[in-house]
């Protein structure tokens, strides 16, 4: 039985380390309980950068660097949205 769990602890290992994901014990568990995060889109993550920016918006960027990105990703979400419809 040890080597059958075994076998399962390397194959989630080796599935980790094809998709790019982070190897630990964590991810390496819901992996072998068929817990996957799922993929960020870009909008969430330039979403995510920009409240990220908004936070630090005179510590260490001026006021005009976040309407700068905030413009670029209206432009993605107006391009997206041509582009594939969604």
């Amino acid at each position: 039985m040890l080597e059958f769990v075994a076998g399962k602890i390397y194959e989630a290992q080796k599935d980790l380390l094809k998709t790019g994901f982070e190897v630990t014990a964590s991810n390496i568990r819901n992996k072998m309980q068929g817990k996957v995060e799922r993929e960020k889109s870009l909008p969430e993550v330039y979403e995510y950068h920009n409240k990220q920016v908004e936070e630090l918006v005179g510590k260490e960027f001026a006021p005009g660097t976040l309407k700068k990105f905030k413009t670029a990703y209206t432009s993605l979400e107006d391009f997206i949205q041509w582009k594939y419809h969604a």
